[in-house]
């Protein structure tokens, strides 16, 4: 059996508890990702979403995961531990967008540094080619990618 991938360093506690609750069963069981998609409802590459960190799965997932590796036990813990981190990255997502304090608007009032007279603006992207593509779709229809 392959070692299991470092999860992902944004990974809250609650979702590092439920991945690693759902890698056990999987060690546990014996089936690779191959198995678990052919005797679930969900692809190999959904499986390897949800081992390792990148995607919370539904709790469909971690009832079928139970019913092939585990208990009825162990479905009532992934599904408690999934329900603890959709409510950790809930109360992640309400404190990233409550208001900060208001920027300097500086001295001139302009928003910009003083003097200068320029509001702050975001960085601009660089322009998309024709069609509102980038560079390389634009080259395709040229006839050149």
């Amino acid at each position: 059996m392959t070692p299991w991938k470092r999860l992902p360093a944004g990974l809250g506690a609650d979702e590092r508890r439920l991945v690693g609750g759902m890698r056990a069963l999987k060690d546990r069981s014996g089936l690779g990702l191959a198995a678990l998609a052919s005797r679930t409802g969900f692809s190999r590459s959904s499986w390897e979403r949800y081992l390792n960190g990148r995607q919370l799965p539904p709790p469909e997932a971690l009832r079928e995961l139970a019913r092939l590796c585990g208990t009825d036990a162990d479905a009532d813990r992934l599904l408690a531990l999934r329900l603890l981190a959709v409510e950790a990255r809930e109360a992640a997502a309400r404190t990233d967008t409550e208001p900060g304090p208001a920027p300097d608007a500086g001295a001139d009032g302009s928003g910009g540094p003083a003097g200068t007279g320029a509001a702050a603006r975001p960085p601009l992207r660089p322009p998309a080619g024709p069609g509102g593509r980038g560079r390389r779709a634009a080259r395709c229809r040229e006839g050149h990618g």
